[in-house]
């Protein structure tokens, strides 16, 4: 009999992880949120090592942390977790922001000036330089079946990405495509690398929304 693959959910993704257990519908799932992380590391107690590690999260509330628990939160905590439920031969899944939201064609940026950015671009570095198989998908807005923005955010927050997407303006994909797209990392055999982006003023609290203006005007 053929061994199940397992396979483990560090985030609460629920679009992310519909896909994947399309994809390996076989399988034995396990799912960690991102807020119970810190709360998992301390006991120490995890026995279960899984063939993928998909890593898929944020925590939206850090954006008004002291920058150490924001860093914390969302770049080292999820790293030691992900190598307490791994092992060698495990692959790294790991969901990242899209490089440029703006459609421009800009140089490749080298500062930030957004903390949703930097945690997501830190964590991918750091996860490639602790492990030896990891796949990076960068992901761009993800709509919904009526192209309507799929994002965590308040109502307004929404309609400026709607109206964004209906005039062509940003990056999006919708979910028929984000299967597409992650069943070909799955067997791509491509090395993913990460810029590092020099974080600038992200010691100051921000809201969501703030920050992601700030990542649009800079990218």
């Amino acid at each position: 009999m053929k061994k199940k693959i397992k396979i483990t959910f560090i985030g609460n993704s629920i679009k992310f992880i519909k896909v994947f257990k399309s994809i390996y519908p076989k399988s034995k799932f396990s799912l960690y949120t991102w807020r119970s992380i810190g709360d998992i590391i301390l006991k120490k107690n995890l026995h279960s090592k899984n063939d993928i590690v998909v890593i898929c999260g944020y925590d939206y509330n850090s954006q008004w942390y002291a920058y150490k628990e924001y860093y914390n939160k969302n770049v080292l905590d999820p790293l030691k977790l992900a190598k307490l439920v791994s092992k060698k031969e495990s692959v790294i899944f790991y969901i990242d922001t899209i490089n440029k939201v703006k459609k421009n064609k800009i140089l490749k940026k080298k500062h930030t000036l957004s903390r949703y950015e930097f945690a997501k671009k830190d964590l991918g570095r750091m996860l490639l330089s602790n492990f030896k198989f990891v796949k990076i998908l960068t992901v761009p807005v993800l709509t919904n079946k009526k192209n309507k923005a799929d994002i965590h955010g308040s109502f307004f927050t929404k309609m400026i990405f709607n109206f964004l997407i209906y005039f062509n303006l940003i990056n999006s994909i919708n979910n028929a495509n984000l299967k597409k797209l992650i069943i070909k990392k799955i067997y791509s055999s491509k090395k993913d690398t990460i810029n590092f982006l020099n974080p600038i003023f992200l010691n100051i609290p921000r809201s969501l929304f703030l920050d992601r203006i700030l990542r649009f005007i800079y990218d």
